[in-house]
């Protein structure tokens, strides 16, 4: 079969982008609505907190399966159903039910978007990504989502503006289950649609390998799938590692999602920021950090190197982390939102570089699905962990809604120069492997040495 060309890449690549871009939204709809959908839904913090502990263990639960299912079926097909297995809780979930019902919805799209999507989306993400590809394809992968997310978050902030105004979400309820309403069929309706799109133009696994042969020659990609092969993961220190890193960088992603909080709550004193439209703007244009953030890291990553890339984001983003919660309060509020932003970025690098580490891990590609599973089980704790720590940080702090950051961000913090060692830890190790794999290749078989001599 004739190989794939760069542009089918690439079109393959934004579809794949898109459906992700639209997927994860809808299920973190706290990122940017958090006091609009705890007024909508009549539920406190600590109840939000729970729903999405669940979605959390719905997500531990399921990545390691995910892994095997990408590598036994069609992941195309897994993505399709995911996309309208996702968008089907996002009707149920448009009509605000009950908290209960919610714990359900959510339930429902922790299969939707780890069981049946992640190891799938990030399997055929890495198959169409050339050797050398590899930080550019992850970056545009996460960058890409952030360009769909902050054009779904910008529609929402007007949707939220023209009905909220400069009101209070949390003492206008009626107006907040109407915003909340509508933003939340927004995002089911465009899930729906790429989820179609990629039925459509997105090519099955094997099609992608047999149409860029040249690329895969040598490669056992081909060869059937066994259940034996996962002790060929497990066996692997760089998958280990490479989950210890992007579990405390994960740390470090989980305090974004409180940064809209943060801006209305912690600051009483300033009209301008605790006017819940004015930080879903300043959220907003951390969501166009995003694309900026994961596209030129990932470029970054290929020519700077992958190791180096990441770990100046995770310092930089460590310095904003402790900057944030200790700035003298009284400064004016540009401070904070600039802070907000750079800190997004910060953030948006980490998560559109920390997976282009898997192309130095040593997994052969008919097990890539498995390795992405094992590592994302290791890494994605935190989104069990997170959501504890916070409730035990507020319980801890008075039990209030605003005491709880200074706390949560300097964990972030802490949790960001980790993450550094780590990859400095993982740079040696897959640095030693393929050294002393070059020295394997390079010596001739006894045999054969013998044969030499006599």
């Amino acid at each position: 079969m004739k190989e794939m060309s760069t542009v089918r890449r690439y079109i393959q690549l934004i579809l794949l982008v898109l459906a992700a871009g639209t997927v994860y939204p809808i299920v973190y709809l706290r990122t940017y609505y958090q006091d609009a959908m705890v007024s909508a839904l009549h539920i406190t913090t600590v109840e939000l907190n729970n729903i999405y502990v669940v979605l959390g263990i719905v997500f531990i639960v399921g990545y390691i399966p995910s892994g095997l299912l990408a590598d036994k079926f069609s992941s195309k097909r897994l993505i399709v159903f995911s996309c309208t297995l996702t968008a089907l809780g996002g009707v149920w979930f448009s009509f605000l039910p009950g908290y209960g019902s919610v714990l359900v919805i959510y339930a429902i799209w922790g299969i939707a978007t780890v069981f049946t999507f992640w190891s799938a989306l990030l399997k055929l993400v890495k198959l169409l990504a050339n050797a050398g590809e590899e930080g550019r394809f992850f970056g545009i992968l996460d960058g890409g989502r952030g360009v769909s997310e902050a054009i779904l978050a910008s529609i929402g902030a007007i949707i939220v503006a023209g009905i909220l105004g400069g009101l209070d979400a949390t003492k206008n309820v009626d107006l907040a289950r109407d915003a909340m309403s509508r933003i939340i069929w927004m995002y089911t309706i465009v899930v729906a649609v790429f989820g179609v799109l990629v039925g459509i133009f997105v090519e099955p696994d094997k099609k992608i390998v047999a149409a860029r042969g040249g690329a895969v020659a040598n490669s056992d990609v081909d060869d059937k799938f066994h259940f034996r092969d996962v002790s060929k993961v497990l066996a692997n220190p760089a998958i280990w590692i490479m989950g210890i890193v992007i579990f405390m960088s994960y740390v470090v992603t989980w305090t974004y999602y409180y940064y809209s909080s943060f801006l209305t709550s912690e600051f009483p004193g300033h009209a301008a920021i605790a006017l819940t439209a004015t930080a879903a703007t300043v959220m907003v244009v951390g969501a166009w950090m995003r694309p900026v953030g994961g596209i030129v890291g990932g470029f970054l990553a290929d020519k700077l190197g992958r190791n180096v890339t990441l770990m100046g984001a995770l310092v930089l983003s460590a310095v904003t982390l402790v900057a944030l919660p200790l700035w003298p309060k009284d400064a004016p509020p540009a401070v904070f939102f600039v802070l907000v932003v750079l800190a997004s970025l910060f953030t948006w690098t980490i998560r559109g570089v920390y997976w282009s580490l898997l192309g130095d891990a040593g997994i052969a590609p008919k097990i890539s699905g498995t390795g992405v599973g094992v590592v994302s089980f290791i890494g994605y704790w935190g989104d069990i962990l997170v959501p504890i720590l916070v409730t035990s940080l507020i319980a801890a702090t008075g039990g209030t809604d605003t005491g709880y950051f200074t706390p949560f961000f300097i964990v972030g913090a802490v949790a960001a120069i980790v993450a550094a060692v780590f990859v400095f830890v993982f740079q040696r190790v897959t640095v030693a492997r393929g050294t002393a794999l070059a020295v394997r290749t390079a010596a001739p078989e006894p045999e054969l040495a013998e044969a030499a001599v006599k």
